[in-house]
């Protein structure tokens, strides 16, 4: 039961499909889900002292910018990472370990792949939406999309956008390899996530396979197949024109000085542009903080998507597990030699989501997961005293 509650509080939570047509949005969704894990768990009985402290402390600051934004809502903010760091406490590692095998399997049958096939060889959309953004979704039999180039697609499966499909893969991947589970099946879903084209998947499939290839006993296995990879993918661009301009068009042009690469650092530029003494605190604008208004009406420049996002929306004092998370996996990623980690790290320099609901559950359960074996030793020696 458990893990369908956990089920519903991240991927359905977050999905496109929810936005469009629940009348019970994501997030509301994301908070009965997790009442319903805190109800099934008896979760008043379970709770350690140390996880108050923490939730006080984080309620206490953000109490500080409530009063200087003069909105209680600001109060609210934190509520999404709180949940999910009462949840993870509370949690057994049999909850875990059934949660990402069901997520796994979701996210197979999710078929971006068959969708991708299905558009490429003429197949057309078969409903559209608007997501919350604003820019227009539309299915195409198994998967929907936002991005269209000629026949090519981007499949985001039943999310906003394809960063967001491929975050939740590769999320999958850091936990199965976290947990011992099956290298097979973990790397076929993130074989199927390249289909996404997101460069960030492609960059933490690379420090995955290095996590790998440093723990495997059999390394000239692992370079005989990641060579036989790269040799057959060349064969590709350079004997088969579609295939090249597949890559050209989905990969290459995105990083060129007119595109997404581009984007994302005018998005940064106008971070650092926005941050003072004041904005390092409390945030450019209580208003956008909450969502009461558009930071786009009020001629804000975008600054979406980018490490100093967290910090420039809401300030250190609400954003600040943002950082703490950031610099946690940073630490073990260089003392550990922990290259997973840093493939998290890398993720979270795009999407630093750690304060929005679903997306709070995902990163802080991969936290705990590669805190190393003494997290998971408490997590046993939990299961065997209930």
């Amino acid at each position: 039961m458990t893990a369908w509650f956990l089920m519903f509080s991240t991927v359905m939570a977050m999905s496109a499909l929810t936005h469009a047509y629940s009348p019970v949005k994501g997030n509301v969704i994301y908070l009965l889900a997790i009442v319903g894990v805190l109800w099934v768990n008896s979760a008043w009985k379970k709770l350690q002292l140390k996880y108050v402290y923490s939730i006080l402390f984080i309620f206490i600051l953000s109490t500080l910018s409530a009063l200087h934004g003069e909105s209680l809502l600001i109060l609210m903010l934190p509520i999404y990472f709180v949940s999910a760091l009462i949840v993870l406490s509370i949690l057994s590692e049999r909850d875990v370990d059934y949660f990402i095998s069901f997520l796994s399997i979701f996210i197979v049958l999710l078929g971006a792949l068959v969708g991708t096939i299905y558009a490429y060889f003429g197949g057309g959309a078969l409903l559209q939406f608007p997501n919350p953004d604003g820019r227009l979704n539309q299915l195409y039999l198994s998967t929907l999309t936002n991005f269209h180039v000629g026949a090519l697609i981007r499949p985001s499966g039943i999310f906003d956008e394809p960063g967001a499909l491929s975050f939740v893969v590769c999320i999958i991947a850091a936990l199965r390899h976290a947990t011992g589970k099956n290298k097979k099946m973990t790397w076929a879903l993130l074989l199927l996530g390249v289909v996404t084209s997101s460069i960030a998947h492609l960059l933490y499939m690379i420090f995955h396979w290095i996590a790998e290839f440093k723990q495997s006993k059999n390394k000239g296995r692992l370079v005989i197949l990641g060579g036989g990879g790269m040799f057959f993918l060349s064969i590709i661009l350079v004997f088969f024109m579609s295939a090249n301009e597949l890559f050209e068009v989905l990969i290459f042009n995105r990083l060129s000085s007119n595109s997404l690469g581009a984007d994302r650092m005018l998005f940064l530029t106008n971070a650092m542009n926005y941050l003072d003494i004041k904005t390092f605190f409390f945030g450019l604008d209580p208003s956008c903080a909450v969502g009461l208004a558009s930071c786009a009406a009020k001629n804000y420049e975008i600054y979406d998507s980018n490490p100093l996002t967290p910090l420039v929306h809401w300030g250190i004092l609400i954003s600040f597990p943002y950082y703490v998370i950031q610099f946690f996996l940073l630490l073990i990623s260089i003392f550990r030699f922990n290259f997973i980690a840093f493939g998290v790290f890398i993720l979270l320099l795009q999407r630093p989501y750690v304060m929005s609901y679903a997306y709070a559950l995902l990163i802080m359960m991969t936290v705990f997961m590669l805190a190393g074996d003494n997290v998971r030793l408490r997590l046993r020696k939990f299961i065997k005293k209930h």
